[in-house]
């Protein structure tokens, strides 16, 4: 997070603004890398957790209306900011039904568009795979704070891209006069003020943006701090995608073993208990408020409930509710590891509980053989998901997917930090309908990249033997 403070004494040389408009003037094309993620300041909306009582995200003070800051979570009325730069994206989402989440950011010229056809019923432009595109303009700019201004992106789709385009039209008419005459400076040698103005059409009523100009930047150190986010933003050493979600495990010690013996002699296999739950005691002996678990997370119960639900629709009524013997350390389920299938999970209060049957698969006989020696086994909960960091405690978003309810483990009750260090230290994302490790993602894409260029090469020199042969 960067921030520069103001000084009065810096004064600001016309001549150095007018050089700049000739090599660098805020606008540019390049594509993003994902090597950091900056603040996002969007707009509170009446339907925004913050400003709903019973939602953990609940802030006191915050209103529908109000701009908010993603990462202080501060609020304003308005904001003076100074925009250093500026892009078009396309950008790929999977659909909430499919487990949402962000896939991909392409260019402006990607052609990615093309592939599109408009859902009638949405109004999405959709892809074959069923992924859906969002045009989205990202504004980079420097937001004025209590002592100094800090780095931030507004990002606009939608009903917001016409304000978008406004301001790039006003960023566009500003005029300087300097040493050889009028000329259009650098987008970060004026401030802009941001408040937000009540709209509506026939599906509803929102909050947007609204922006006014400023006053031009006087500030040596602020004018030099703008102009270093912008070539940041421009190199792609900043990034404006989504977070990548995370993987989350939790875990509960407390199982039943229920064995049944069939007519022919066999035995059915079956654990029963709390897989999922709110209100626990932790190793400490301190009793969290109702949502907060012993690792320091908060799981608002509305979060839970619609993935439960979920949960049971696509996975427990289909019979693919699979689970592991062991700590996965990925999202997703490898059926030559599947010890059990769950069966059922439903709430008791706080809690909920679920069933499963024990598998004839070789890790399902180690489970009833674990179980036939009186080995204490518990269940770990599975699922991807980002979280904010609010009062000492990490908030799951609304964003959670559940991957599954339970596998079995054997030690429950071992520190969490260590299976935190080996499950949420790695990113992933959706590729192509799967979860596959971000790193992996951006690996093939360097090689691609490389095998593009080489060919490319390839065709040069085939190209230049023709013209020597004519």
């Amino acid at each position: 997070m960067n921030k520069s403070v103001k000084t009065k004494e810096n004064g600001l040389d016309l001549a150095v603004i007018a050089d700049d408009a000739k090599k660098m003037s805020g606008f540019g094309t390049l594509n993003l890398a994902r090597d950091t993620a900056i603040p996002y300041i969007s707009i509170l909306q009446t339907s925004s957790p913050q400003v709903n009582p019973s939602k953990a995200e609940y802030i006191e003070s915050a209103k529908a209306g109000q701009l908010f800051n993603t990462v202080t979570q501060e609020t304003f009325d308005k904001l003076e900011v100074i925009p250093v730069f500026y892009h078009l994206k396309y950008v790929e989402w999977k659909p909430r039904e499919q487990g949402g989440g962000f896939i991909d950011s392409h260019d402006a010229d990607s052609g990615i568009i093309g592939q599109t056809k408009r859902d009638p019923m949405t109004g999405k432009q959709v892809l074959p795979n069923g992924n859906h595109i969002v045009q989205t303009a990202y504004h980079f700019v420097l937001m004025m704070s209590g002592d100094g201004y800090q780095n931030a992106v507004i990002s606009m789709s939608s009903s917001q891209l016409k304000k978008s385009r406004r301001w790039n039209s006003l960023m566009l008419s500003q005029k300087i006069k300097g040493p050889q005459g009028m000329f259009t400076p650098p987008t970060y040698a004026f401030t802009y003020n941001l408040s937000t103005v009540s709209e509506s059409n026939d599906r509803g009523s929102w909050f947007g943006f609204s922006i006014e100009k400023g006053s031009q930047v006087t500030d040596a150190s602020i004018y030099g701090e703008s102009k270093a986010f912008a070539q940041s933003a421009a190199s792609g050493a900043v990034d404006a995608k989504p977070e990548s979600p995370k993987l989350i495990s939790e875990e509960i010690q407390d199982v039943e073993y229920i064995c049944e013996e069939q007519e022919n002699g066999k035995k059915d296999y079956k654990i029963k208990g709390v897989f999922m739950q709110a209100d626990i005691k932790n190793r400490n002996g301190r009793v969290y408020p109702m949502e907060v678990l012993r690792n320091g997370r908060v799981y608002p119960m509305e979060v839970l409930q619609k993935e439960v639900k979920r949960y049971n629709k696509e996975y427990i009524n289909e019979k693919r509710a699979f689970g592991e013997l062991g700590h996965p350390d990925g999202p997703t389920v490898n059926l030559e590891r599947a010890s059990h299938l769950i069966t059922a999970l439903y709430p008791d209060g706080k809690n909920f509980i679920g069933e499963a049957k024990i598998l004839k698969t070789p890790m399902g006989e180690i489970v009833k053989n674990l179980m036939d020696e009186g080995a204490k086994l518990g269940v770990s909960s599975r699922g991807m998901g980002s979280l904010d960091q609010k009062n000492g405690a990490n908030y799951v978003r609304n964003d959670f997917y559940l991957a599954t309810a339970a596998d079995i483990v054997a030690d429950p009750s071992a520190p969490n930090a260590f299976v935190e260090g080996m499950m949420e230290g790695k990113e992933w994302v959706w590729n192509h309908g799967s979860l596959v490790e971000a790193e992996l993602v951006r690996m093939k894409g360097r090689v691609e990249q490389r095998v593009r260029s080489r060919h490319a090469k390839e065709d040069a020199l085939e190209f230049a033997k023709f013209l020597k042969m004519l």
